[in-house]
């Protein structure tokens, strides 16, 4: 089994190895890593995708890559999907992507995760919640992967109950199509006088979107929303207009920076 995932913050990363409980065979890929390497083959009959929900859709990273993935070998396919909200649209673009490889979704499971969108400006207090709410979210993800790992095994089709809450925003957000716009979103960040120059952010970005010049990071206009810059940096010095200078950040506890870094 392949596991492909696209993690910003560690929480769908964190998911993907929760079924190495339950899967002896199983290959954890980074799909920006596959991306870079121009590496597009899935050799195996099992296939799994673990993202994150952007906005009600697929992150613009994870979408490039599954319509350039070969699943010529596939015979099962499955995807688990995390937001702060609840999987949105994504359900729906999934499966209009499998279907045009012609190859069908066998299962999908959403996951209600902390949310990591640290320049929102006001509903990311609502998703990152407490500590024992975060608790509560993690154990509840644990249990709904071990379902789906059943079906998995079985080789059966499998769809989770979705939450209709990032329908219902990202439906009204997209109205005019902004937020499918993230190359313009990355004008706004910029660092304080907390930054000592580690480039931390520049390896994590998983389009290698920021680039240093003259010891100050500046960001290019690929941006993919991932967050993992602003929650990364090991100086909090990374911030967002005038929104997140009292803002804690967010990792998910069980995954340290290393298995995040994309370059060394």
């Amino acid at each position: 089994m392949i596991i492909f995932y696209f993690s910003g913050t560690g929480n769908s990363l964190a998911i993907a190895k929760i079924f190495q409980k339950y899967f002896d065979n199983i290959t954890l890929k980074s799909i920006p890593r596959e991306l870079e390497n121009n590496s597009f083959d899935a050799d195996d009959e099992s296939v799994g995708f673990v993202f994150p929900n952007y906005f009600g859709k697929l992150p613009g990273i994870v979408k490039k890559f599954i319509y350039k993935l070969n699943l010529e070998k596939t015979r099962y396919l499955f995807a688990v999907v995390s937001g702060g909200g609840g999987s949105g649209y994504t359900y729906k673009y999934l499966n209009r992507i499998i279907k045009s490889k012609n190859k069908i979704l066998n299962a999908f499971c959403e996951t209600v995760m902390p949310g990591n969108y640290i320049i929102a400006p006001i509903y990311y207090e609502y998703s990152n919640r407490d500590e024992e709410g975060k608790k509560a979210l993690y154990k509840d993800t644990g249990i709904k992967i071990a379902e789906l790992s059943a079906f998995i095994s079985k080789k059966q089709m499998y769809l989770s109950k979705m939450s209709g809450i990032t329908k219902v925003i990202g439906g009204i957000l997209n109205l005019s199509n902004n937020l499918s716009d993230t190359e313009k979103w990355d004008r706004n960040f910029f660092t304080d006088k907390n930054c000592n120059f580690c480039k931390t952010c520049s390896r994590l970005c998983p389009v290698n979107n920021i680039k240093f010049h003259k010891d100050k990071p500046l960001w290019n206009h690929n941006c993919q929303l991932c967050m993992s810059c602003i929650n990364n940096c090991p100086k909090q010095a990374i911030q967002y207009k005038n929104i997140t200078q009292n803002r804690l950040r967010y990792r998910h506890p069980d995954i340290c920076i290393d298995e995040l870094l994309l370059r060394n």
